[in-house]
C-alpha cells in the first residue's frame, strides 16, 4: 500500500508541476475574443506581434510567487530523490516543501485572478491549466501527508 501511495504522490507531483510550469511560460492567461489579443505573465500579444508586459507591482508579485513556487517544487523533487538514494525517510521535509510551494503557487493564481483580471477578457487555457495543475499537485500533497498517519 505504501508503494502505491508513493507512486501516486510522485505522479501527482510530476503532472501538477508540469502543468504549473507550462502555465508560467505560456501567453494565454487571458484573451479578448475576436480581436486576437492575449496575455500571459511575461508578454501580451496582438494579431501582429508580442510585447513585454509592464512592470506593474501586482504582476511582478504574481511572477515572483509563481517562480518561487516552481523552485520549491524542484527542491522538493531533489529532496525526494536524494532521500531515496541515501535510503532516508524525508516525508516531513517533503511536506514542508510542498506546503511552501502550494502556498506560493496558489497565492500567485489567486493574486492574478483577484487583482489583474481585465473585465472584457476571458480566462485562457494557460491560466486554467495552471490552476488544475496546482490542484493535482495539492492532491499529491494530501496523499503524502496521509502517509504520516
Amino acid at each position: 500500500m505504501l508503494r502505491t501511495n508513493s507512486t501516486f504522490v510522485w505522479l501527482c507531483g510530476v503532472l501538477g508541476a508540469g502543468m504549473v510550469l507550462t502555465s508560467c511560460v505560456t501567453r494565454q492567461w487571458q484573451y479578448l475574443d475576436g480581436l486576437s489579443l492575449n496575455e500571459g505573465l511575461w508578454q501580451y500579444c496582438t494579431a501582429f506581434d508580442c510585447y513585454e508586459n509592464s512592470s506593474e507591482e501586482k504582476l511582478n508579485a504574481t511572477k515572483a510567487l509563481l517562480v518561487i513556487g516552481i523552485v520549491l517544487i524542484g527542491i522538493g523533487f531533489l529532496t525526494d530523490t536524494t532521500g531515496t538514494c541515501v535510503s532516508r525517510n524525508v516525508v516531513v521535509h517533503m511536506i514542508v516543501m510542498q506546503v511552501l510551494a502550494i502556498g506560493c503557487v496558489i497565492g500567485a493564481y489567486g493574486l492574478y485572478a483577484s487583482e489583474l483580471k481585465k473585465s472584457a477578457y476571458k480566462w485562457g487555457w494557460s491560466f486554467i491549466v495552471g490552476c488544475v495543475g496546482a490542484g493535482i499537485y495539492s492532491i499529491g500533497f494530501i496523499f503524502l501527508a496521509s502517509m504520516l498517519f
